[in-house]
């Protein structure tokens, strides 16, 4: 924990500024955070509450997120390669990025994200959650394991989308709204609720 310490008055030093509250053993931020390319950061403390983005690009050494870690803004945890896994209650208002996270197996169930979600060549991923919710795109690419889709997968709106991976497999319901460069379904795709398209 001494890592994460360290680079919050790194961060402090760097922008002349911290807006840091203890309280009710939380750490609460009322700014955005960047603590970019600290290798050395193993892990986060529990309850963290940032009002803005987090930014921890190229944290190498991150295995994992802290319990009930709360993000007001976007999260960017791009080539996080150690991070094998999200906390359970983890809210982004804005944005997650998780591209380049190569070691990262699985989401959260009933994973809530405000903005984007880009999970681009995070190769060890094989499904996706049930009941995930994005409210704007998601990006799958480079994503070679990936097998099941989340039960009831909803995304905000994703116009790029051209085609699904083969062998999708959805227990739910798959919701396709907005994705207007989608032409047409896999024939080897498995859907036991409805399609909305």
């Amino acid at each position: 924990m001494n890592d994460f310490y360290k680079e919050i008055y790194r961060h402090y030093f760097k922008t002349g500024k911290l807006n840091l509250k203890y309280n009710n053993g939380n750490f609460e931020f009322s700014d955005y955070l960047n603590l970019f390319g600290c290798v050395s950061l193993t892990q986060l403390p529990n309850n963290l509450k940032i009002s803005c983005d987090l930014y921890l690009y190229g944290c190498t050494s991150l295995t994992k997120l802290p319990a009930d870690l709360e993000i007001g803004g976007d999260l960017n945890l791009r080539n996080c390669t150690a991070l094998t896994k999200l906390s359970n209650n983890l809210r982004v208002d804005g944005s997650l990025y998780l591209i380049d996270c190569v070691s990262l197996t699985k989401l959260p169930a009933n994973l809530k994200i405000g903005g984007n979600l880009n999970l681009s060549n995070c190769i060890a991923l094989t499904q996706l959650p049930d009941n995930l919710n994005v409210g704007g795109n998601v990006n799958l690419y480079g994503c070679p394991a990936l097998i099941k889709l989340s039960n009831n997968l909803k995304v905000g709106s994703y116009t790029s989308l051209t085609k699904l991976p083969a062998n999708v497999e959805i227990g739910g319901d798959l919701y396709l709204d907005g994705c207007t460069s989608l032409t047409k379904l896999p024939n080897n795709l498995k859907v036991n609720g409805a399609i909305y398209w």
